[in-house]
């Protein structure tokens, strides 16, 4: 933890999830250990409609479920906090099934202010994301040290996700 801006999760919780993870350890929706080659092997594998390396590894109906806006107009109230925090306005959730969506509308996103509207991807608690812009035909991964406050680390991720944008034009 090295920002100790107050945010969605306490810095104490925080720092017991980190010293409490371990090889052994199995912490739902975190704890995982990886490298930026393999996640952006899994961001390729998504941007090929589930194929990767040709053979098919996730259907291409469960992709497009998967993708799918499943919260439609609903606010994003995971991030209540921060729009007081720091004044955002309020802003659709755009959630699929395990992935967050870039959606439509100009608002704080992880994915980018220019990332196309089928944009996707997921991301950690401070420290790694992925996206995934089919329309561009585009993948991004991120993974860096140190839990940031959310909302600083959402614009961060969306800078880092825009100059990605950018280069690729």
């Amino acid at each position: 933890v090295r920002d100790q801006t107050p945010g969605l999760f306490n810095q104490a919780f925080l720092r017991f999830i980190t010293n409490s993870i371990d090889k052994g350890g199995i912490i739902p929706a975190g704890g995982i250990v990886s490298t930026v080659d393999d996640l952006n092997i899994w961001a390729e594998m998504l941007l090929n409609q589930g194929k990767l390396k040709g053979k098919r590894v996730l259907s291409k109906s469960i992709l497009e479920l998967a993708t799918q806006n499943h919260t439609g107009t609903m606010r994003n109230e995971l991030f209540d906090y921060a729009r007081v925090q720091y004044g955002w306005p309020v802003f659709p959730a755009y959630l699929g099934l395990g992935f967050f969506l870039r959606g439509e509308g100009a608002f704080p996103t992880p994915f980018g202010a220019t990332a196309s509207k089928k944009a996707f991807g997921g991301l950690g608690a401070g420290s790694s994301m992925f996206l995934v812009d089919p329309e561009r035909d585009l993948t991004f991964t991120l993974l860096t040290s140190g839990l940031m406050e959310e909302g600083r680390n959402f614009m961060r991720f969306q800078k880092l996700s825009d100059m990605a944008l950018a280069s690729a034009e």
